[in-house]
């Protein structure tokens, strides 16, 4: 959402100022934060924190009350009420603001003023005059007097009066219902709209693109707002997840086209990719992208949907290549703002893909992740993946038709998946494409790999970090690791199965992993 939208309400200036000359003769209360302005900047409440009787208390907007009541001065406001009741949601502070000429309030923040938080600021202005200087993130925000403006007022925010009146607004904090989420989107719709708006333009700043829909024409993307979230979660699905419950992104979805996404990382370059993860499931990836997300500086981003559909398209690859560029540019934007490290982690059967991966961003490393056979396709049998259901993945991948497939038994077709994604990986191994890492070698490979990549190898603290990761179950952090779970039992079925599919493959990989390893060794 832009950070500044002019609603369609506009009320009656002249009715504004009749109510503003009403109060005549009283003294405003200076504004309590002396440090943030020089002249004056006075406050006239309007609706007050319940139970509030001293001056200071009552101008004050006290986010931690939810319980604000009319003050004796809106009762001399007629208009003022009309005004306040044409806003279809509650209200908290109201207050009249007034900057007297030569007066300026400097650079300043204000306190969870945004839609996502809940709570939004509007300003009504009632005297103004053209030297009134309001800055918003450096851009000069010009309002009208009777306007209705919201303001993202958590962001950088500046007012100088240049000029020889007085300039007063009424400001209202209300709550975003329904209703104002509605009148806010309209607002941004008009704006966009009136101003002939590219999608460059649009203001995208902490939304990630968490769905692509490429069943539309042209391609839909829907986007999420994270508000203080980061990407901690073991999987993309649970931070989106999480985030999409809550309030701001069920009132006020976003949704563009895909233009928007790939002109926004055109204008807004993300964090280039350190490594991508690739891995034959079950091994120990989420280990892998866990340890990275732990230390500092790092976006992880764990098997995240957009992408699964940006690569499975129907789309000519150079198409598919602009839009992947331009997801992982979104998904990779900094939110801390000290972030350096990007970590893909695909999904299982993107092996397949990695050479148009690669073809997007050259010379990134790549690691594959892959484990003794029996023991995976034993944990699949217990717990299975997506990509172990008939359907969900191309019949061809495994060198079938959908009717085969559905007369396979559970085992045979889980086997022949995974022996596919093992020989797609041998395949881009040979080709010198991949870094191998076995699932035997965790968790001292992975702590090793991960410094590698960050510059980080010489600190023991982070060594220490990543061990600690370690400890703990990838998949539920919560809970410790039990070395006893991996080693349980393998169903005879599991075995024949691998051994029929996969064992090859697996053998040949190991080969070159430790062909690999020697040469290092005397280097």
């Amino acid at each position: 959402m832009r950070n500044q939208l002019r609603l369609a309400l506009r009320f009656d200036p002249d009715l504004l100022c009749r109510d503003l000359q009403g109060l005549d003769g009283l003294e405003w209360v200076d504004h309590f934060v002396k440090q943030n302005y020089e002249g004056t900047w006075s406050v006239l409440p309007l609706r007050a924190p319940v139970g509030a009787v001293h001056p200071i208390k009552m101008i004050y907007s006290d986010p931690s009350c939810d319980t604000f009541v009319d003050t004796p001065l809106l009762e001399r406001c007629p208009y003022v009420q009309e005004v306040l009741a044409a806003f279809a949601c509650p209200l908290h502070a109201v207050r009249l603001m007034k900057l007297t000429p030569g007066s300026t309030v400097k650079p300043h923040t204000d306190h969870d003023l945004a839609p996502e938080y809940g709570k939004v600021r509007i300003h009504i202005p009632i005297t103004t005059n053209p030297e009134v200087d309001f800055q918003l993130n450096g851009e000069r925000v010009t309002m009208g007097e009777g306007e209705c403006w919201y303001l993202r007022l958590t962001d950088t925010h500046t007012v100088a009066n240049h000029g020889a009146t007085d300039r007063v607004h009424l400001v209202i904090d209300a709550l975003v219902t329904p209703w104002l989420a509605e009148q806010l989107a309209n607002a941004e719709r008009a704006a966009n709209e009136a101003g002939g708006t590219e999608t460059s333009d649009l203001e995208l700043s902490g939304w990630v693109p968490f769905r692509v829909r490429v069943d539309q024409s042209p391609p839909i993307v829907d986007w999420c707002l994270l508000g203080d979230e980061t990407f901690s979660d073991p999987f993309f699905e649970q931070t989106i997840g999480y985030c999409l419950r809550k309030r701001f992104n069920q009132l006020l979805p976003r949704t563009t086209p895909i233009d928007a996404l790939i002109a926004w990382g055109a204008s807004h370059r993300g964090i280039a990719p350190t490594a991508f993860i690739f891995h034959g499931s079950r091994c120990g990836s989420t280990l892998l992208a866990q340890m990275a997300a732990a230390l500092p500086q790092t976006i992880v981003i764990s098997e995240a949907a957009p992408i699964d559909q940006t690569l499975r398209a129907r789309a000519p690859v150079d198409t598919r290549l602009d839009w992947l560029r331009a997801l992982l540019s979104a998904l990779g934007q900094p939110r801390r703002g000290d972030e350096r490290h990007l970590f893909v982690k695909f999904d299982a059967w993107h092996v397949f893909d990695l050479p148009l991966v690669q073809q997007a961003f050259p010379g990134v490393p790549c690691v594959f992740l892959y484990r003794e056979p029996s023991a995976v396709l034993a944990s699949q049998m217990r717990m299975p993946g997506i990509q172990t259901l008939p359907g969900m993945l191309a019949p061809s991948l495994i060198g079938s038709d959908f009717e085969s497939v559905l007369r396979l038994d559970r085992e045979e077709y889980c086997a022949r998946v995974i022996g596919a994604v093992y020989a797609a990986a041998l395949t881009h191994a040979v080709a010198a494409r991949l870094t191998l890492m076995n699932y035997s070698q965790l968790p001292e490979a992975a702590v090793s790999q991960v410094l590698e990549w960050c510059g980080r190898t010489s600190s023991d603290d982070d060594r220490a970090r990543l061990h600690r990761t370690a400890a703990f179950d990838a998949k539920t952090p919560s809970l410790p690791y039990d070395r006893a779970m991996s080693g349980r039992a393998v169903p005879s079925r599991c075995v024949i199965e691998a051994a029929r599919f996969v064992d090859q493959h697996y053998e040949r990989l190991e080969a070159m992993r430790l062909a690999d390893a020697a040469v290092s060794s005397r280097a």
